[in-house]
């Protein structure tokens, strides 16, 4: 490998590296899924979702701007249920929500596809992770009521 083959794939990962994304509000309608490297939409999820909805506990949804178009990569549940909570008038809006996104830039299908694999595979970890910290909540809440 050459110096400037070197550079430029070392300049490539810092630029990853600094830009993973950037956090923007985007209007649910604007917010395409149902992409072909996402799974089926489970309808018995979405409907938990729904029941249970709590804005406080959602991360952001993982978006790519591409083609112009907002494509949801990681998200797809959380968007079903919006969407059914604004259709059933379950939530009260006035006009379209507006949703928050980590905003993805320049990838291509292919790029997209991967990190949604990727998030996917640790998205169970990470609900774990979430569920642990819910648990510690609890108990601590419990405990300031005795």
């Amino acid at each position: 490998m050459s110096g400037t083959e070197s550079q430029n794939e070392n300049s490539v990962e810092r630029t990853e590296a600094l830009n993973p994304g950037r956090l923007q509000e985007i209007y649910l309608s604007r917010l395409t899924s149902g992409l072909n490297y996402q799974r089926t939409v489970d309808e018995k999820a979405v409907r938990k979702l729904a029941e249970n909805w709590n804005p406080r506990y959602l991360d952001p949804v993982t978006v790519s701007y591409r083609d112009g178009k907002y494509n949801v990569i990681d998200g797809q549940h959380r968007i079903a249920a919006m969407r059914r909570m604004k259709e059933s008038g379950k939530l009260k809006f006035d006009a379209d929500v507006k949703v928050l996104c980590i905003v993805h830039t320049g990838l291509t299908y292919q790029e997209e596809a991967e990190l949604f694999y990727r998030l996917d595979q640790f998205g169970f970890k990470r609900m774990i992770g979430i569920l642990r910290r819910l648990d510690i909540i609890i108990i601590m809440d419990m405990t300031k009521a005795r």
